[in-house]
Parts: C-alpha cells; sequence; structure tokens
C-alpha cells in the first residue's frame, strides 16, 4: 500500500499505473476473501482504464473479468455473469489465446450451467 500511495502521490489517480496496482490489489483482496476491498479497488482500475484506453481496450476486458471474478466470489452470480458476457467480446477481439480469454469462456460456461437465482 506504501508503494501504490507514492505513486498516487508522484503520478495521480489518472496514471495508467495506478489503474494496474489497483487491479492488482483487487486481485490480492479477493484471494483473502476481502470482497469488499477487492471491488473497490477492481472498479477503480475498471473505470481508470475505461477512461483512459476506451472501452474496447484488452486492459479494460482484463479489468471486467477482475470484477466478475470478485462477483462471483461474492455470490454474486447475475453481476459476475454480466460482467464476464460484457468481456468476453473484448477479449476475444484483442486477446483471444491469452489465458484471460480462456478464464472468461470457462466461467461463462461454468454459470451457463449453473445459473444464477433471480434473488441473485
Amino acid at each position: 500500500m506504501q508503494a501504490l500511495e507514492l505513486g498516487l502521490a508522484s503520478l495521480g489517480k489518472k496514471h495508467l499505473s495506478i489503474a494496474f496496482d489497483w487491479a492488482r490489489l483487487a486481485q490480492l483482496y479477493r484471494q483473502q476473501k476481502k470482497y469488499a476491498k477487492a471491488e473497490t479497488f477492481a472498479l477503480k482500475a475498471l473505470t481508470l482504464r475505461e477512461q483512459t484506453l476506451g472501452p474496447e481496450h484488452p486492459e479494460v476486458g482484463i479489468s471486467l473479468k477482475i470484477v466478475a471474478e470478485v462477483c462471483e466470489a461474492r455470490g454474486q452470480s447475475a453481476e459476475a455473469l454480466s460482467y464476464y458476457r460484457r468481456a468476453l467480446p473484448i477479449l476475444e477481439t484483442t486477446i483471444p489465446l491469452r489465458p484471460e480469454t480462456q478464464t472468461v469462456r470457462a466461467a461463462l460456461e461454468r454459470l451457463h450451467h449453473n445459473p444464477p437465482h433471480p434473488t441473485q
């Protein structure tokens, strides 16, 4: 966190390297099951990447995947499905052979076989 604070101080909140740091923190917090923090950082990374790179950039697709993974870990299958569905066309177009694309395809397949309940 200290490195992130230094980066924010020197680069500002709009620098792309900050989005990378936020995405990494989101993944770390998800692994630690600190889902509220994970979601906060994942959404910050997504927003900055969309604003800076545009909606069709592969880094936006990766951020959508990260947000979806956090939602899925929280049991929010409907939200996860929505983010995975947004991510897949971006990733298939820009980085079809990368592991991130395969992960999204697998997640969509998994959620297709275990659809979210209407109350989720």
